[in-house]
């Protein structure tokens, strides 16, 4: 999702919403396995990763970073979790999920090949050939820079991702 403002004023103030952390950012991401709770909270600092320069960690140290989460489906092997940025870092939900052992789906730099401890077939194939990683940046919320009422966005749920969660319903 992508927001974009026409004017000084309105790019100041979308600006100030990010920092302050006044916006609230909803992802849908589907992750390995499902989490024993319906919801949770990772609070746990995310840093560029000592020796693999291109990833990011969970390292004491590293930058502030929360990540709210709810299981919204359960599937063999699988879920779909909705998440809510209370920070915004780089790669934030792939680490914090896979700090809490459920990596995205088709996530090549921090899943690894979880799919192989999916038990049915045709599930465990449909997350081995999900070619990107199973996240989408679904709701976004702002305040209007001059109404100051709350404005929300909504981005459809892609097609491959659609057609990822039809294959895991149909296994269960």
């Amino acid at each position: 999702m992508l927001i974009a403002a026409k004017t000084d004023l309105a790019h100041r103030a979308l600006s100030l919403s990010f920092r302050w952390r006044t916006t609230d950012k909803r992802y849908l991401a589907v992750v390995y396995g499902a989490p024993k709770t319906d919801e949770g909270v990772v609070d746990a600092p995310i840093a560029r990763h000592p020796t693999q320069r291109k990833q990011m960690t969970v390292i004491a140290g590293g930058r502030p970073a929360r990540t709210l989460w709810w299981v919204r489906e359960r599937f063999e092997g699988a879920a779909l979790v909705e998440c809510r940025l209370v920070t915004g870092r780089t790669h934030q939900v792939r680490v914090h999920m896979t700090h809490i052992g459920h990596a995205l789906i088709g996530d090549q730099t921090y899943a690894g090949r979880q799919w192989r401890a999916i038990a049915d077939a045709a599930a465990a194939a449909a997350c081995r050939e999900f070619p990107r990683q199973a996240l989408h940046a679904w709701k976004l919320t702002i305040t209007h820079p001059t109404s100051g009422a709350p404005m929300t966005f909504e981005a459809p749920l892609p097609r491959d991702i659609g057609e990822l969660l039809a294959a895991l319903r149909a296994r269960r």
